[in-house]
């Protein structure tokens, strides 16, 4: 149907224009203003024309109406789910109108009844406080200073539970050095031994093991005037190799690559060094890799297998790190670059997580410098310098 065009001096007036005449089934197809002609039009005055039209209403077909005739769903529509329903919500809406009235009727009540309510309050709170041990607070500025030196984990709980009694910063501080000696043993390094040796270093990669058996390589040649054999088996990281080979040249010891097990074995059988030193990939251990020789006992020689961590692991990684290398039965940890963070607690992290001495710190990349074997003064120190007690002190 062609459109009709009905004027009026408002938008509404022109609509219900459309509407008397083409009934309430008009359909609106265009609005717009339109200015006058004439005096009134120079003024600016305007009216409304609105477009109107009769939709053409289209019988349905026999598949349409056929449908429309079966509602989707018939069974929603059954009698008794719904009567069901509304009894639910019936009683929900009684509920709900139910604590509503108690709200209002608890808050119009008298100012003495409030005071009762207020003083039950407070002897509940007063209940509460007495069943508090003493010195909780106290307690919360050591968890602070824990979280400061970056300890956290089943070391963290530990700690806080061996500082508790502590009645000043300086006792606390006390107590935390002694928990910090606890929690941390250590051990000789490689470097003790008198025989021949087998020392590995083992670990994910990144964290310093080429750099670290470098370090005590050229302990062993230019310390100990001990002969070396570097075996490199990290034939995965690019470079790997040829560190270690420079290291070897410039500190006067033989080098070796070893590709599989069978080549790792038969160069330490064959190996007249003192010392024979094994540099590994820093993937995750296979049973029959070119590492997992490395858990078992080398005859004639004295095995250590060293796990290398960064100061900064968290404990979180640590746990991983000794369920990945846990088949290599390390023996011992060693702690590198110190000297990148200002919270070194990877160290009670790795000896929590794995349950191994501590042997070697390194804390930089001179060679061979930057080691120092492990002593629990020494880690003591790391991680609670005398400085912490005026921190502990500021946090309570």
């Amino acid at each position: 149907m062609t459109p009709r065009t009905f004027r009026g001096n408002t938008l509404e007036e022109a609509r219900s224009m459309a509407s008397a005449a083409l009934g309430d089934e008009a359909a609106i197809v265009a609005t717009r203003r339109v200015p006058l002609t004439g005096l009134r039009g120079l003024v600016g005055a305007a009216c409304w024309e609105v477009d109107a039209t009769l939709e053409e209403k289209k019988e349905p077909t026999a598949d349409e109406s056929s449908q429309r005739r079966t509602p989707f769903a018939l069974t929603a529509y059954a009698a008794e789910p719904t009567k069901e329903l509304d009894e639910q919500f019936g009683a929900l809406r009684a509920e709900v109108r139910r604590e509503l009235r108690e709200v209002k009727a608890a808050l119009s009540q008298p100012a003495h009844e409030l005071s009762a309510l207020e003083a039950d309050v407070g002897a509940m709170r007063e209940t509460l406080e007495a069943l508090v041990p003493r010195g909780s607070h106290r307690r919360d500025a050591t968890s602070k200073h824990l979280v400061a030196l970056g300890v956290e984990g089943p070391a963290a709980k530990r700690l806080s539970r061996a500082m508790r009694g502590a009645e000043n910063p300086r006792a606390q501080l006390a107590l935390l050095r002694a928990g910090i000696a606890a929690e941390v043993r250590t051990c000789p390094s490689p470097l003790a031994a008198r025989g021949k040796t087998l020392t590995a270093v083992i670990g994910p990669s990144g964290v310093g093991k080429t750099t670290t058996l470098a370090k005590l390589a050229a302990r062993e040649r230019l310390e100990r005037n001990r002969s070396v054999l570097l075996i490199s088996c990290d034939g995965f990281r690019v470079g790997a190799i040829d560190q270690l080979e420079r290291f070897a040249h410039l500190i006067g010891a033989r080098f070796a690559v070893a590709h599989t097990a069978e080549e790792l074995a038969g160069l330490i059988e064959g190996a007249n060094e003192a010392a024979v030193m094994v540099d590994t990939s820093g993937r995750p251990p296979v049973p029959d890799g070119v590492e997992g020789l490395l858990a078992r006992p080398i005859p004639g020689r004295e095995r250590h297998v060293i796990l290398c961590a960064t100061a900064a692991t968290r404990a979180v990684d640590a746990q991983r790190l000794a369920r990945v290398f846990g088949p290599l039965r390390a023996d011992a940890l060693c702690v590198t670059k110190l000297d990148e963070t200002e919270a070194p607690a990877g160290v009670l992290h790795m000896a929590s997580a794995t349950r191994l001495p501590v042997a070697i710190l390194c804390n930089g990349q001179r060679v061979p410098e930057d080691l120092r074997e492990a002593t629990t003064s020494a880690i003591v120190d790391l991680l609670s310098p005398a400085a912490p007690a005026s921190s502990l002190k500021e946090a309570s």
